[in-house]
């Protein structure tokens, strides 16, 4: 196996984010470069007087056509979760989603939970058939805005998904939802954490925070091995039909 390497500057770092930029020569590094397909999960490694750390860890790419001159890589910021990962690191080798929550959590009422199915539900069946306009009417419009307005699209992540589902297969299974949401600063509502499984076993993870209308209001998504440790199918999940008539 032959490791490869890019070396990049972070064009802008954000709550919960690192950004880089493919710059074309003569800007950029020498070794200018961004992950590519199937790279998430990898490393942005940083160098520091310890040794190296790692500060990110790649989710999408926002560029079309895919890994070209101008596009931008967005990398979940490692420091964003550290009380998380934590967390999921203190508990052993469980479902992470159902792992020991932080002390900052707040306990979820049978309508909420509800409403976080119903999205939950929508969402994937939104990724599934690459529905823009049902993935669209899910998230609230300021969350837009404030997207647009950071280089941000959330419709990265549908492209993202629709990827992964060509090589996955389609979402067959989720896990019931936890009665604990998780309280986060970049939301005013509790994270309701939602994962998943394709047809091969790949699991994959959706934090919602939805607001009282039932529109999402902060969002995140990735999929990687290792978010289920146990072997697929996983005991945990459940049919697509039950999560949505009711864990």
């Amino acid at each position: 196996q032959v490791l490869r390497a890019a070396t990049n500057t972070v064009w802008r770092a954000d709550p919960g984010w690192l950004r880089f930029q493919f710059d074309e020569p003569p800007a950029g590094t020498d070794l200018e470069g961004i992950s590519g397909p199937g790279d998430s999960g990898g490393p942005a490694l940083l160098e520091t007087d310890t040794g190296w750390q790692v500060a990110g860890v790649s989710a999408y790419n926002d560029g079309r056509p895919e890994c070209r001159y101008g596009s931008g890589e967005h990398y979940t910021r490692v420091s964003s979760e550290l009380a998380w990962i934590d967390s999921v690191m203190a508990h052993g080798p469980e479902l992470a989603a159902e792992a020991e929550l932080p002390p900052d959590v707040v306990r979820l009422d049978a309508h909420t939970r509800a409403e976080a199915r119903r999205v939950a539900d929508a969402l994937l069946t939104a990724f599934q058939e690459q529905d823009a306009l049902a993935f669209r009417a899910l998230f609230r419009d300021d969350l837009w805005e404030r997207s647009a307005e950071g280089g941000d699209p959330l419709d990265g992540s549908l492209d993202f998904l629709g990827a992964v589902l060509e090589s996955r297969g389609p979402i067959t299974g989720v896990h019931p939802l936890p009665d604990r949401g998780i309280v986060i600063p970049e939301s005013e509502f509790p994270m309701i954490p939602v994962t998943f499984h394709f047809a091969d076993g790949m699991a994959g993870y959706v934090g919602l925070c939805l607001d009282g209308a039932g529109r999402i209001a902060h969002y995140s998504v990735f999929v990687k091995e290792g978010i289920c440790r146990e072997p697929a199918p996983c005991a945990r999940a459940v049919s697509r039909e039950t999560f949505r008539a009711g864990d």
